[in-house]
């Protein structure tokens, strides 16, 4: 037998002079080939689990993570409550002082309720004082505030607050007229009208003498220390 029978006898690859390649044929037993498929299976199963055990690791890293934090952030807000606690306990009176203050202010506003600013209402009449009148005395009157249910002062509204009466000296009857207008056009004041208006002598000179009244109205009032609202 050739050289070339005995290749084909075994069956081995063989290529010829002219470079044509012949069959294979495996002579391997069955039992090598599912070996080694067995081990290419474990391989892959290999790389699998260790990527489940990554992806495991990592969300479990993440949860480490965000527990942690969590953590923090409640250490932070306990940290904090303790922080405005102590502030409370510093600040535990004030509310007190403020009521406090809101009595002073409620007590000083009703009775200061008729409060008049008497220099500007002098002053006033000082200015419009007719030519030929003079003042002797002036006395004046102001009502006590009411106080209602609620707290609130009331004042009258249509008798006025009060009273100014004003003697004096006029050159004649129609001075005192005179006068009766000025002083009811004063504001604050109302109703002017004479009581007495009778002829006098300052030496020897030819007077009047005369006794006028007007009512004080809520105009007069200063304000200064009504309570502010808000």
């Amino acid at each position: 037998m050739s050289q070339t029978e005995q290749t084909h006898a075994v069956g081995l690859d063989v290529v010829s002079t002219t470079g044509l390649r012949l069959a294979r044929v495996n002579l391997l037993p069955p039992e090598i080939e599912q070996g080694r498929k067995l081990k290419r299976t474990q391989a892959l199963l290999g790389v699998g689990l260790a990527a489940v055990v990554v992806v495991m690791a990592g969300v479990y890293l993440t949860q480490v993570s965000d527990r942690q934090k969590a953590e923090n952030e409640l250490a932070s807000a306990k940290a904090e409550t303790v922080r405005l606690q102590a502030e409370q306990t510093k600040y535990a009176d004030v509310p007190h002082t403020i009521e406090a203050i809101d009595a002073a202010e409620t007590a000083r506003s009703t009775a200061m309720a008729q409060d008049v600013e008497w220099y500007r209402t002098l002053n006033n009449l000082s200015l419009t004082l007719p030519a030929h009148v003079w003042m002797t005395s002036l006395n004046v009157s102001v009502a006590a505030p009411t106080t209602a249910a609620a707290g609130a002062t009331v004042t009258p509204t249509t008798t006025g607050i009060g009273s100014v009466s004003i003697q004096g000296v006029a050159m004649d009857h129609p001075d005192v007229a005179t006068w009766l207008d000025v002083l009811g056009r004063q504001p604050g004041m109302s109703d002017a009208y004479f009581s007495t208006s009778a002829k006098g002598l300052i030496g020897e000179t030819s007077v009047v003498n005369y006794s006028s009244t007007a009512t004080l109205t809520q105009d007069a009032l200063s304000h200064r220390y009504d309570r502010k609202q808000g």
